[in-house]
């Protein structure tokens, strides 16, 4: 079976058992490869939050940040 790998984009065989196991996830080529994956992995979720972010306008984007003034008022046991 063909995989692209999902870091450096070339094209490689994998046996057809990790094809089933990979249920339709793209297999890094080597070791390399499957080491910088995570790391690519994390910049792309940041950037689609900062991207997340833009498209919210100034006024709610500060309001992400504020934690809220009102009480706990789940915590009601006395100790």
């Amino acid at each position: 079976m063909l995989h692209c790998c999902p870091v450096c984009g070339r094209w490689h065989a994998i046996p057809a058992i990790l094809h089933r196991l990979s249920y339709g996830r793209a297999q890094p080529c080597s070791p390399r490869c499957k080491a910088r994956f995570p790391e690519l992995a994390r910049a792309r979720v940041l950037a689609e939050m900062a991207a997340a972010r833009a498209r919210l306008g100034p006024d709610e984007a500060a309001n992400d940040a504020v934690m809220p003034t009102e009480p706990d008022t789940f915590r009601t046991s006395k100790v």
